[in-house]
């Protein structure tokens, strides 16, 4: 470990406040470039997509299976997707009669998603954390939060709030005992119902598979309605 690191670590706050306070922002500044890059470089290293291995065809083959039915019982005429990634796993869904928005912050893959994938639904740049978002009944937003700041989340999550879709679908690790921050892109599991997000007990909870079988931190797909997320929000 960089020794510097060392020494700061022996002062909790001031270690908090440039790690998160200062380092944080200054990458959440290049958010669009960090993941173009790994959109571009294929960083994820994953040979099936270049999202990633959780969005893989066997990472998602529960999600897959599940997400028909889900939408159905919750009567889910439209669904924004984002961030949508390469539309990969999606694009083997059977969406029936819902209508699709695929939304990215990375530009390119959107402009493939909509030459490859046109056919299936409407495809658009937009950044989850500061963009207006389209209309959704449902805000489907898998492996996306789990790699950015709390601060970060926080203002993805508010800007969520500002829209009429009935439901967020999040993914969260319902066991995972203490959340902690990160800067973005780097990944770690969050529970959504511990601080400091406080979310009530989801209106529907699917299990996801682990991006690694060997690292299955319990791994889930958690549904709530926005009226809740709102309240939870009140909180903050």
């Amino acid at each position: 470990m960089n020794p510097i690191v060392n020494i700061l670590k022996k002062y909790p706050a001031a270690y908090r406040f440039l790690r998160f306070g200062l380092y944080a922002r200054l990458k959440s500044a290049s958010r669009e470039r960090i993941f173009r890059d790994a959109y571009q470089k294929n960083l994820w290293n994953d040979a099936a997509s270049v999202s990633g291995p959780g969005s893989n065809l066997v990472a998602t083959e529960n999600i897959r299976n599940a997400l028909p039915d889900l939408l159905s019982r919750l009567e889910v005429t439209s669904l924004l997707d984002i961030p949508c990634g390469d539309f990969h796993w999606m694009s083997s869904v059977n969406l029936a009669d819902v209508s699709y928005v695929g939304a990215d912050i990375v530009a390119p893959l959107i402009q493939k998603n909509q030459e490859l994938y046109g056919n299936r639904g409407k495809f658009l740049v937009a950044d989850l954390v500061k963009d207006p978002l389209p209309r959704g009944d449902m805000i489907f937003c898998r492996d996306c939060l789990v790699h950015l700041s709390f601060r970060e989340i926080e203002l993805a999550i508010r800007n969520m709030a500002k829209t009429d879709a009935k439901f967020v679908a999040v993914t969260t690790f319902p066991s995972h005992p203490l959340n902690a921050d990160t800067v973005t892109p780097y990944w770690r599991a969050l529970n959504f119902e511990t601080a400091p997000f406080q979310f009530p007990k989801p209106k529907e909870l699917v299990r996801d598979f682990s991006d690694s079988q060997v690292n299955d931190q319990g791994k889930h797909l958690g549904i709530w309605t926005m009226e809740a997320v709102r309240e939870a929000i009140k909180s903050w």
